[in-house]
């Protein structure tokens, strides 16, 4: 497995990558050096990324391979359906795969592929959630800047939050 860090708007962000497959996307400490040699697929995946940036409407093509428990891959399968520029509960997932709320919050925690498999447009019924495993700090505004991205694309749908600040 190769790593690769990429600077994002969210900070700089590291790739784990093997055999030409996507398996995570992890938020890089501050101080972390970029990659100065990318290999092609990595460059790709970060193509990728930059496409979103611009456009939160943009459609990953990339293959994905996150590790985890059946059950997590499940709820990451779910995930992936949310339509672009929507939210939904974690109460929502749960009944549609029937679960309870906390076991897909806590899929969500685990998932190793961040902002293309959408675990930010999960949200609790009257607040924001958690993000990675965290419900403040540094983790939340990421969260609030990726749900904020999306804001002109829910706002056309009439399903925009008005908790993002």
């Amino acid at each position: 497995m190769s790593s690769y860090i990429i600077p994002s708007p969210l900070g700089n962000l590291c790739l784990l990558i093997e055999s030409n497959t996507l398996k995570s996307i992890q938020y890089a400490p501050i101080d972390s050096q970029l990659s100065q040699v990318i290999a092609p697929y990595a460059l790709i995946v970060q193509h990728e990324l930059e496409q979103y940036f611009c456009d939160p409407n943009h459609v990953f093509s990339i293959q994905l391979e996150p590790e985890g428990t059946a059950f997590q891959k499940k709820v990451w399968r779910a995930l992936q359906q949310i339509p672009t520029c929507t939210t939904v509960s974690y109460k929502d997932i749960s009944e549609k795969l029937t679960t309870s709320p906390r076991a897909v919050g806590n899929a969500c925690r685990a998932n190793p592929i961040p902002i293309i498999i959408p675990c930010h447009r999960v949200v609790a019924k009257n607040t924001l959630g958690g993000y990675v495993g965290q419900t403040t700090g540094a983790m939340i505004d990421i969260k609030k800047w990726l749900l904020n991205h999306e804001v002109p694309c829910l706002s056309k749908h009439g399903t925009l939050l008005t908790y993002f600040d």
